[in-house]
């Protein structure tokens, strides 16, 4: 596993995003942090951080009540931090600058099984999708899981 680290802050390299590749209006469920890996819960229909482990729920108060494909899912990222309960967007199909300029192009882009909300460069297993790619620069095209 090589989760792939962020370098100061995420921000999507366009300067206009689509109204078709963003959730808006969305409820923070728990703080998240700018190019996070979030998924909108069921249950309450808030805003939690992605994970690809067993269990794979979020971190939040809620995470007792999220399933494992459901906090697994990754239905965005994290436009800018967020405090819980504070409105949230979240990005889609989008170039964020992320990463160390020397990402090498090319690499596909796996949800962490490490860090919660974290993207990494290393599949976990045969069923986990890819959602990004790198693009050199320490730009990576991100997406959803599904």
């Amino acid at each position: 596993m090589s989760a792939i680290a962020k370098l100061g802050t995420p921000s999507p390299v366009q300067l206009a995003i689509p109204t078709t590749n963003k959730y808006a209006g969305l409820i923070a469920g728990e703080q998240l942090g700018p190019g996070d890996a979030c998924f909108i819960q069921d249950a309450d229909g808030q805003v939690y951080k992605s994970n690809e482990t067993a269990g794979g729920g979020p971190s939040g108060p809620s995470s007792s009540s999220a399933s494992e494909a459901e906090g697994s899912r990754v239905d965005g990222y994290a436009a800018v931090s967020t405090k819980p309960s504070d409105p949230v967007t979240l990005l889609y199909d989008v170039v964020f600058a992320y990463a160390a300029l020397t990402q090498t192009p090319g690499v596909p882009v796996f949800l962490s099984a490490v860090v919660e909300g974290g993207i990494d460069d290393t599949q976990e297993n045969s069923d986990t999708p890819q959602i990004g790619l790198t693009l050199g620069s320490g730009k990576i095209h991100l997406k959803q899981s599904w």
